[in-house]
């Protein structure tokens, strides 16, 4: 069971990596497109996840997956797609009449990220800088869909890009969370590394979903009229 566990860990990091490359060549095709300046901040967190991947392939093939450096890197690249999405998530809320209060938010929360991983390098202690940052993007994600509601429904949800980036981050950040939540404690016992394997693979298969998603932000834009 603890192969077959460790197998399928694997495997949907392989899946993963494809995946991510084909959002990669996808986001390319439209690099020339028009399209909202923001998606320069999608392409960054796409290329940085597929770094992301290829350092965790590497750490598989080379049995580094102990190694600190690749968890220094790991963390690093983190910080800097949460960094990405931040951006993001600012460019599109730009309008928003609670403008004010979601520039003190993003300001806030990269302070609070690097304070995380500052701590957790200088003291050597379990980082919980994934928990931060997946609770800032969900609420940066609430924010999004609070403005929607709130506003005139002018939008056609099903042909808007952002709408699928937005939710894309939703559900990959929200299935994330509690699974980082519990790392800290799993990582403490040995007997709990195989339910550890397990619940990233779980939360892998929420970045494949995301990934897809981004995939179908993409497509909305063979429709010249869907550049919201």
């Amino acid at each position: 069971m603890k192969i077959f566990n460790l197998n399928l860990h694997y495997l949907i990091v392989f899946f993963g990596t494809g995946i991510i490359l084909l959002t990669l060549s996808i986001a390319l095709v439209f690099s020339q497109k028009e399209k909202p300046a923001y998606y320069k901040y999608i392409l960054a967190f796409i290329i940085l996840g597929l770094i992301i991947s290829t350092n965790t392939l590497l750490a598989i093939f080379l049995n580094l997956t102990n190694s600190s450096s690749t968890y220094i890197i790991e963390r690093i690249i983190i910080f800097l797609q949460f960094l990405m999405l931040s951006l993001f998530f600012k460019k599109i809320m730009s309008d928003s009449k609670h403008i004010k209060k979601i520039n003190l938010l993003f300001y806030f929360a990269i302070f609070i990220q690097a304070l995380v991983i500052v701590f957790a390098f200088l003291f050597n202690i379990v980082a919980y800088s994934k928990i931060t940052s997946n609770v800032f993007l969900i609420i940066f994600s609430f924010i999004y869909y609070r403005d929607l509601l709130n506003n005139k429904p002018t939008l056609i949800i099903k042909d808007s890009p952002v709408f699928w980036l937005v939710t894309g981050i939703f559900f990959s950040y929200c299935v994330s969370f509690p699974i980082y939540a519990l790392n800290p404690t799993l990582s403490k016992f040995s007997a709990y590394r195989n339910v550890k394997f397990q619940l990233f693979a779980v939360s892998n298969m929420s970045l494949i979903v995301m990934y897809l998603l981004f995939i179908k932000s993409y497509l909305c834009l063979k429709h010249q009229q869907n550049l919201q």
